[in-house]
Formats: structure tokens, sequence, C-alpha cells
């Protein structure tokens, strides 16, 4: 292997493949990451590099931006990555650093469309699972207990723009790191899912919604039999994927399809042969 490539794997839901990310020649353009920057569990030491990179090139190699190498510090760890509207990425895990020793970052950082770190960026968490962006603001969900040294437990929102953090705050569990693993939105309505049995106070089986101001839905409720591990959104539907088997006592195996303001589901075929958990037609 040349100087100009280097060797990391990357664990990818079930998968763990290896990745050669490979330096642009110096006459090449390096394009920033219009998708989500590569993310997962990168097997070595404690310290190692991390560079974020994009496959939209005219050979479609990937290709490390010019600038960083993150050379994350800490447990190394990208766990969830999110592209900004301005070409750059916003990435979260279990770091301390980046750049070495040289930018103190806990959890989450962004990168702009450059490659480089926002300096004036620097919000501080830990135990991101997801993140979803909706104008100028920047959803987190995850194990959440405190986001820039304020309590936020399981959901908060910062300004995409300065890092602020905002004074809506769902407070998914009183006292312990709640398990919320997934997100979507639908305009200002928030959707959860994870692994709980309240949220906000009130009696929730894994599934959630969390409005406008904050506050908890009281009309949807929806509850599985196990833990929610994904959500996604079309604009009328909310799809759920996860380790369970029913939902609200009717069968359904390991995903479902929601209406986003009643109860109604809708049955799936069943899941593709070659997938654990996946949505088939309706």
């Amino acid at each position: 292997m040349n100087s100009n490539a280097s060797m990391i794997q990357v664990c990818i839901g079930l998968w763990l493949a290896a990745v050669t990310i490979t330096a642009p020649p110096l006459n090449a353009q390096v394009l920033e990451p219009s998708e989500p920057a590569p993310t997962g569990w990168l097997e070595g030491p404690v310290e190692v590099p991390v560079a974020v990179a994009t496959t939209r090139a005219p050979d479609n190699l990937p290709r490390a931006l010019a600038n960083p190498n993150l050379n994350l510090r800490g447990h190394a760890l990208v766990s969830v990555s999110i592209p900004t509207p301005d070409g750059g990425a916003i990435v979260a895990g279990g770091f301390s650093y980046l750049g070495g020793d040289s930018v103190p970052r806990q959890g989450i950082a962004r990168i702009l469309a450059d490659g480089s770190i926002d300096n004036n960026w620097n919000v501080t968490t830990y135990n991101v699972s997801d993140m979803e962006i909706s104008g100028d603001w920047l959803y987190l969900a995850g194990f959440l207990g405190q986001v820039n040294g304020q309590t936020r437990r399981g959901l908060a929102r910062v300004s995409l723009s300065t890092g602020i953090l905002d004074s809506w705050n769902p407070n998914a569990a009183a006292t312990d790191y709640p398990s919320v693993y997934s997100m979507a939105l639908i305009g200002n309505e928030v959707y959860i899912g994870g692994s709980f049995a309240t949220f906000g106070g009130a009696p929730r089986s894994n599934l959630a919604k969390i409005n406008a101001a904050g506050s908890l839905d009281a009309t949807w409720q929806p509850a599985t039999n196990g833990r929610v591990e994904s959500l996604s959104v079309d604009g009328s539907s909310v799809f759920a994927s996860g380790a369970f088997t029913t939902v609200n006592g009717l069968a359904r195996s390991n995903a479902v399809k929601l209406a986003p303001r009643a109860l109604a589901m809708s049955t799936p075929v069943g899941p593709l042969s070659s997938m654990p958990i996946s949505i088939a037609p309706w």
C-alpha cells in the first residue's frame, strides 16, 4: 500500500468492511461531502486517524478531503454523521479531541465545506445516536444527560450556525439516561424510537412524538413489545423497525408503518430474505 492510501475498518450496521481512503492527486479536485460522512466503529488503537470522505468523484473512488484528517483522540469513535446544507457535516461520537490534541471537542463537531474544523462551533455532549436538521436547528437524540453543560435527557436541539443550546426540552427521563436510538421529523414534529417504558413522565412503549413546543403528544401512542432502532418518514407515514414482534398487540415482525397522527397501521409483506430487518412494499 502506497503512502497516499490508508486502510480503516468500518462497521456499518451488521457488516464489517475494509475501506481504503485514497488521497487525491495534487491536481485533482477535492469534493466536499454532500452525503453523510462514513461512520462506524474503527478497529485499532485508541488514537487513530479518521478522514471525512466522499465518493462523488469521476472515478467513483472514495477520496479523503485535503483537510482534515480528523485524527481523533479519546475512544476514536464516530457513531453518526449528517451533512449540512453548506456542504459540510456534523460528526458525533466518543472522541475528546480532533486534529490530534489541538482542537478539544467533546463528542460532537462541525466540519466545514472545505474540510476544516469549525472553531466557532463547540457543542459538548456524548452518546449521540441520531441527528436531524430542520432550518437552523440541529436535533440531537441519544443516551444524553447533558448538552453544553445543561441537563437534557435523551433529546436536545442546538443552533446549527452557532451551537447555542435552545430551551426546547422534552425531558425524556427524570433522572436516568433514556435509551433513544432514532428520530425522524415531519415539520416541527419529532418522532422518537428507542427502548423505554415512559417518556416525559408518561407511559410510552418505545415510541413517542414530541410537538414543536417540546411537549409530549398525548394522542400518538403506538406501543411495541421490543426496542425501536430506526425511524424514517415520507411525509404521510412513519416507518419503524427494530426488535419487536407486536405493535398495539397485533403481530408485526420487526417493521411497521404508522400514520403520523393516528394509530392506523399497515401490514408489511415481510422482511427481504437477505436482510435481518427491512420494510417491505405496502
